[in-house]
């Protein structure tokens, strides 16, 4: 039997295409694993697997293996082959440019400074502050601080966004009380957890930058019932597993934070800063209970 371009080129195309499923695709599932093993992130795997490049990728290759079936018996009833060809090299081509996308992709995941850039995108949002988070708890793990840092800036300062704080207020304002939405709340549930781990290797079980956000002397904004609630369990799993260096920290921020707020409050101010100041006092009580609970007594000397 006579063998047509149109012979030679499919079988090209199929050489190609066998290739690109039978060599490339393994590896790409390889290094996607290799993510989730290097992470430990369930939302890390979840955003790749969502990127466009990923999905464009998927789409193309099952449009050519459908090529690649039927085209045997569409070259074989003559149905305009040079068409065929042309419009199957161009799916191929578009898949080889898309194979190369992906693993330009893949080496950014598994580069933390390069995926955190990524994460970042033009702005921090609830799209991207879990991962950013997950990189920073990564970055705790394999002591990577400089990764640690940045990204915890990130996610800092997407909590300090919703304090409501705009450069043309005036600075005697005082806004009102900060209710945080529920990502807030999980990455202080989770930091919590590192508070109580008595393995002091950790960033996150020795710093407390956390505390500096919700005690921030430089917003106008006051803090809420859930705020206290975020600190006295943080507070409370600290004294509770004996992890003074993040109470020393506590402390310092938070008189810092009573001198700059309530220090100098006059009798005649608002209600609303002279309960704060109360609630304050309170808290302080609360906390020497706890320490004297857990016979922490060593603290309380430090402190007082």
């Amino acid at each position: 039997m006579e063998f047509t371009f149109s012979d030679y080129a499919f079988s090209g195309l199929l050489s190609i295409l066998a290739a690109l499923y039978g060599v490339g695709y393994p590896l790409i599932i390889q290094s996607i694993e290799r993510i989730n093993s290097q992470y430990n992130s369930l939302s890390i795997s979840e955003r790749f697997v969502k990127e466009s490049i990923y999905i464009v990728f998927q789409v193309l290759l099952v449009i050519n293996m459908v090529f690649a079936i039927s085209a045997p018996f569409l070259l074989h009833s003559g149905w305009n082959n040079n068409l065929f060809i042309t419009i199957q090299a161009v799916l191929l081509a578009l898949l080889v440019g898309q194979t190369f996308l992906l693993f330009r992709l893949i080496l950014i995941y598994s580069t933390g400074p390069k995926l955190r850039k990524h994460l970042e995108g033009k702005q921090i949002d609830k799209h991207n502050l879990t991962q950013l988070f997950d990189l920073a708890v990564y970055a705790d793990a394999i002591q990577s601080y400089s990764l640690y840092h940045d990204c915890m800036a990130d996610v800092l300062g997407y909590i300090c966004e919703q304090q409501g704080d705009e450069k043309w207020q005036s600075s005697d304002i005082v806004l009102p009380p900060v209710y945080y939405d529920d990502l807030t709340s999980g990455i202080v549930h989770s930091i919590g957890r590192f508070v109580k781990d008595n393995d002091s290797r950790h960033y996150l079980n020795r710093q407390n930058d956390i505390v500096s956000v919700f005690f921030n002397r430089s917003s106008k904004s006051r803090i809420s019932d859930q705020g206290r609630i975020y600190m006295w369990h943080l507070v409370n799993d600290a004294v509770s597993s004996n992890n003074k260096p993040w109470f020393s920290q506590y402390w310092q921020y938070a008189e810092s934070y009573e001198n700059a707020k309530y220090h100098y409050l006059l009798p005649y101010s608002s209600k609303e800063l002279q309960a704060d100041k109360e609630w304050y006092r309170t808290q302080h009580v609360m906390t020497g209970t706890a320490l004297i609970h857990w016979r922490r007594f060593d603290w309380l000397n430090d402190i007082f």
